[in-house]
């Protein structure tokens, strides 16, 4: 075994497919680069500790205690004894928490790969024991961002482990867009089962819209037509509706899609979860350059 580890994951972003992937619709998501979160680890006989490097999104503290708790309780899954672990881990994240853009899921990657690399995990475990780590976040994880973080290239996702790397024919310009408002995953997924306890109908009629966003979105990106960017903006307003019917759009949110849209961006929805967290946004030019330095490309 080699002396040293070291793993760089990145973060993801849902294009169109939210929420209906757990009934079985397909999702389509793509990692971003400019957010990531890196795991170093060196063999030492000393007993284990752990520091982080650079400046991070989350207090040092905060990532500690996320990276501590997640790798104790990989120890436990895999039944080892977390107090026989040595070494010197340094751990550095710029992807902001509770935003929708997959910090558990690349944080869980990252220390499945650590796992890997010692041995203890087999490498074709890789998805499903990522996913298993990230259920611990969300209580219940469709996968999606476990695979939009373990692939570079846009993806198309169906529960379980059904990935697809897609190759779009053009680049369209899709930008993220953290806002202030935290999104809780978990509290997203009560509310859309409590919707369901009441009406199973209705929300079997929005996860049947959104499958047909994503099947239009996916059309969009592999045609090289004039048609391409109105299809691919239907899409995603067609998304943006399915999250006003499961009420995951607060008024501030609605606020910040209206600002966007005011700003020049053609269509806008959640990039997560809802209820919160960050906002995908679509232009059919460069965006102001008073918004760009909060906007990130996923492309």
């Amino acid at each position: 075994m080699k002396n040293k580890f070291i793993t760089r994951t990145h973060a993801k972003c849902t294009i169109v497919g939210e929420h209906a992937v757990f009934k079985g619709s397909p999702a389509l998501a793509k990692s971003i680069n400019y957010y990531f979160f890196e795991l170093k680890y060196e063999v030492t006989k000393h007993a284990i500790i752990a520091d982080t490097e650079y400046e991070n999104i989350l207090s040092n503290e905060t990532l500690l205690l996320y990276f501590w708790d997640l790798l104790r309780k990989a120890y436990e899954y895999i039944g080892r004894d977390f107090s026989t672990l040595e070494g010197k881990f340094l751990i550095s994240s710029n992807i902001p928490v509770c935003a929708g853009l997959g910090f558990s899921a690349a944080i869980c990657v990252a220390v499945t790969k650590w796992l890997i690399w010692q041995g203890f995990v087999e490498k074709d475990k890789l998805f499903y024991f990522s996913k298993r780590l990230e259920d611990l976040f969300h209580g219940k994880s469709s996968g999606v961002d476990i695979a939009a973080v373990m692939h570079e290239k846009l993806i198309l996702y169906k529960l379980g482990d059904e990935i697809t790397e897609i190759n779009p024919y053009w680049e369209p310009k899709l930008y993220v867009y953290p806002t202030s408002y935290l999104c809780l995953t978990c509290d997203a997924l009560e509310k859309i089962s409590k919707m369901n306890q009441e009406n199973s109908k209705v929300i079997t009629k929005i996860t049947n819209d959104m499958q047909d966003a994503v099947m239009k979105a996916l059309v969009a990106l592999e045609t090289n037509n004039n048609a391409k960017l109105g299809l691919l903006a239907e899409a995603i307003d067609n998304a943006e509706y399915c999250f006003q019917r499961w009420g995951l759009i607060p008024r501030e949110i609605n606020d910040e899609i209206k600002m966007l849209k005011s700003a020049g961006a053609i269509a806008v929805k959640p990039a997560g979860a809802g209820n919160g967290g960050s906002l995908l946004s679509l232009w059919n030019k460069e965006p102001p350059i008073e918004l760009r330095k909060r906007l990130v490309s996923i492309f």
